[in-house]
């Protein structure tokens, strides 16, 4: 493609993926070896879609990871659902006595949460009791 000829399917390919990955009009006829005002006038295409659709396939791959069971799938889950859904990281704000550590500990103990005696309580195990 020197001069601006003939497009093919290969550049229009190539220009898509390029303008995918974030390369700039520029950049894309400098690696073709032609003019910008000829890419963007004959690639006008390849060049809007290019972002699209790899915003599209990092989407559906991210979906994927979220929505599956690998232990990756919380981190990938909840990044989606920051960006997409308005989620966010909020710090409990301490009233009283409420939300001091060993209330918390204590309280997660008790539904089970987190093992006995975690929260600085001695339990009685059947060791003990010998």
């Amino acid at each position: 493609m020197t001069n601006g000829t003939a497009t093919d399917l290969s550049h229009a390919r190539q220009v898509e993926t390029m303008a995918g990955y974030g390369f700039t009009s520029k950049a894309i006829a400098i690696a073709l070896d032609t003019d910008t005002a000829f890419l963007e006038r004959t690639y006008r295409r390849e060049l809007a879609q290019g972002a699209i659709k790899a915003n599209a396939r990092v989407v559906e791959s991210l979906y994927r990871k979220a929505t599956g069971d690998d232990p990756k799938s919380v981190t990938a889950a909840i990044f989606w659902l920051k960006a997409r859904a308005g989620w966010q990281e909020t710090q409990p704000q301490p009233s009283g006595d409420g939300y001091r550590l060993a209330n918390i500990l204590s309280q997660l103990a008790d539904e089970g949460l987190i093992p006995p005696g975690i929260d600085g309580t001695a339990t009685e195990t059947d060791d003990d009791r010998d």
